[in-house]
């Protein structure tokens, strides 16, 4: 399996050169009826990508974005390891920082009131279309690629700064790329076990359950992490990016992970006007106070669903023996809680509707009495 590049740099300074970014209104690809009577398709893509890996070194040695990365300064700390960072090294991460900040934008991330937002408290279909530079190297072979691909959206100032910015900042990330091509193995071990027959079911199940039908390609790509005590993943519209230290965590199995995360890709795509029914339905039973809005529902649900309705049908003895489901108290204790009703909606191959999230508020005052 071969690598790709890509990476993401941003000009803080070249701004007033610069067009406005192109915020593209994002689409809802079911709101209208016949989309969502297509049946659902999906098609896995596992792969290494050096672009990718490079984006999320910068990314998150910058901290373009607090707390993006969650890494709590460990990229910079390894990063550093050596010596200091240069003056033009630290020149270089912040021309990243800045145009990475310009053109990452998420409008429903704005309105933090689930009752207000058009996406409830689900994922947000805003997600989908919100980075499309990260996009762009996601999809490329290598830096320049990903930089012809942006032609539409930065200028030639940004992508040339972009390539200059890699350039500077190479030798520094030179080990980390080293240590990354263990996981070619990883993705291609990955992929055998994970295109079966039975698991594509499971994913139709999962998108029935949400009302979703069409296609989504969905490309899984390892990047390199700090040796800290956890793994990280995240979902970035049809990618999942997971961060893993090569050197401890190259044998932690990502599968659960996968459908787990591939579950809030299906759940951004609910229509817009369903959302806000079923998150209207709950809240009319609990309203709880002050947890985050993901974390409201949709957190709890896609533990129920692609972590733990996952392991109950493919690895019973796994499931029987989790014994910590989330490590956040709240998400751990209402998937707990609402698995029962999960349960038994798939079992009747029912969708997610107005009944289920009164049901699930139900559940939800009970937990917080």
């Amino acid at each position: 399996m071969g690598k790709s590049a890509a990476i993401i740099l941003f000009l803080a300074f070249m701004s007033a050169c610069a067009s406005p970014p192109k915020i593209r209104p994002p689409t809802d690809p079911n709101e209208d009826r016949s989309a969502r009577d297509q049946p659902f398709k999906v098609d896995f893509i596992f792969r290494t990508s050096e672009s990718a890996n490079i984006l999320d070194i910068l990314d998150c040695t910058s901290n373009f974005m607090e707390g993006f990365c969650g890494d709590e300064g460990a990229y910079r700390a390894e990063w550093e390891k050596p010596g200091p960072l240069s003056p033009k090294s630290k020149e270089a991460l912040q021309t990243w920082a800045g145009i990475r900040r310009k053109y990452y934008y998420d409008p429903d991330q704005d309105e933090k009131d689930p009752r207000k937002n058009r996406n409830g408290f689900f994922s947000t279909l805003g997600a989908i279309d919100a980075d499309p530079v990260a996009s762009a190297f996601y999809r490329a072979t290598r830096v320049e690629d990903a930089t012809g691909l942006l032609e539409d959206e930065l200028t030639s100032f940004e992508r040339h700064d972009l390539q200059k910015s890699v350039q500077t900042l190479r030798p520094g990330m030179e080990g980390f790329l080293f240590e990354s091509s263990a996981f070619d193995m990883l993705a291609e071990q990955t992929a055998q076990r994970l295109r079966r027959p039975d698991y594509f079911t499971f994913l139709k199940e999962i998108a029935k359950f949400y009302g979703v039908g069409g296609s989504l390609t969905y490309t899984v790509i390892w990047n390199w992490w700090p040796p800290l005590k956890r793994d990280n993943a995240t979902p970035t519209g049809s990618f999942l990016v997971i961060r893993k230290n090569p050197r401890t965590q190259l044998n932690w199995t990502d599968d659960d992970i996968i459908f787990h995360e591939i579950v809030h890709t299906i759940s951004a795509r609910q229509p817009l006007t369903r959302k806000r029914a079923l998150t209207e339905a709950f809240l009319d039973e609990c309203y709880p106070g002050s947890i985050r809005k993901s974390r409201i529902l949709e957190e709890p649900l896609a533990v129920a669903v692609g972590q733990m309705i996952y392991l109950k049908r493919f690895f019973p003895k796994r499931f029987e023996s989790e014994k910590n489901w989330y490590a956040d108290p709240w998400v751990d204790r209402f998937a707990r809680g609402l698995f029962p009703l999960v349960e038994e909606y798939f079992s009747a191959h029912r969708e997610l509707d107005v009944g289920f999230a009164k049901r699930a508020g139900e559940i939800c005052r009970k937990i917080r009495s």
